[in-house]
Formats: structure tokens, sequence, C-alpha cells
């Protein structure tokens, strides 16, 4: 199965601990978390929710680009790669 995974950028956020997710490739995706464990988990979910927003109104996903110094890899869960697989499907 398809991995959707794209690279995200961590940033220390406004607040001591916080750190601030976003997505080159994806720029709808914005999120936060307190410490890199937490942060890692809302980019995953928020990734998720973006990219099935994307396929149910129609609009192709964004094609990850090639990886850049600095950047993390985050996928989707599993479970929602299988929803965004069968929404891809079936669009295309």
């Amino acid at each position: 199965m398809k991995a959707y995974a794209y690279w995200a950028q961590f940033e220390p956020g406004d607040r001591r601990g916080n750190v601030v997710v976003t997505f080159p490739d994806v720029p709808e995706v914005v999120t936060q978390g307190r410490g890199e464990a937490d942060a890692r988990a809302m980019a995953g979910e928020a990734l998720g929710l973006v990219l099935l927003t994307y396929l149910k109104q129609g609009m192709p996903l964004p094609k990850p680009r090639a990886r850049r110094r600095g950047l993390i890899d985050i996928a989707v869960a599993p479970e929602v790669a299988a929803k965004l697989a069968v929404l891809e499907a079936r669009q295309f």
C-alpha cells in the first residue's frame, strides 16, 4: 500500500516546549505539539485530514518533492492511508 508520506519542518513554537510543524508540499497543514513526539503525532493526524479533504473536493494530492536538509518524513496512519487509497482510486 502507498505510504502517503511528506516531508515536514519542525520549528520551536512561541511557548516553551511547543513544536510547530509545517509541510512545504502541503501548505494547508500547520499544527503543533508539546515536544517532538506530540508534534509528530499531531502532524500525522493533520496531514491525513488535509489529504482526505483534497480528495473529497476532487483535487489531486500534491506530489512529494525530494528530501531537503532538516526535514522529517511524516506518514499518515495506516487506516487513513487505506481511506486515501480508496478515494484516490475512485477519483482517477
